[in-house]
């Protein structure tokens, strides 16, 4: 019984810490992670990360931001001070978001090709996160 008591009293001290790393998803809204993991190649390039022609924020490498966005059609976009994007190359998506869906974007980079990645599968894109620091924009 001592054990038992000792067990649930350090899972309630740890609980708050426990908690993801989000919070709910605001209603008409999706949520999108964009991850930067890009390995020594153009490790030292930031990209700045644009969606619907609105700068969001500068992406590093090893990191990873999360927003809540309007749901419906977008255009996510990348660009850095060697390669400009124009909406038209690699380094552009569009997708359409639906309410209260989480979203998870990889910018890759592979040689001297730079692409979005969309990862469908949860698992795999929390197993990427792990290793990424979080950034936050503003």
């Amino acid at each position: 019984m001592k054990k038992t008591t000792l067990i649930i009293a350090i899972l309630l001290l740890f609980a708050p810490f426990l908690k993801a790393q989000t919070t709910d998803i605001p209603s008409g809204k999706a949520r999108i992670y964009v991850l930067r993991k890009t390995g020594f190649a153009a490790s030292a390039v930031k990209f700045n990360f644009i969606v619907n022609e609105k700068p969001i924020c500068t992406i590093k490498n090893n990191t990873y931001t999360i927003i809540d966005i309007d749901t419906g059609a977008i255009s996510i976009l990348a660009q850095n001070n060697f390669i400009k994007g124009d909406g038209k190359s690699n380094l552009a998506i569009k997708t359409t978001l639906e309410s209260g869906k989480t979203y998870y974007f990889n910018l890759k980079f592979d040689g001297n090709k730079q692409y979005w990645e969309q990862i469908t599968i949860k698992e795999i894109a929390e197993g990427l996160i792990k290793k990424l620091k979080i950034t936050t924009c503003n």
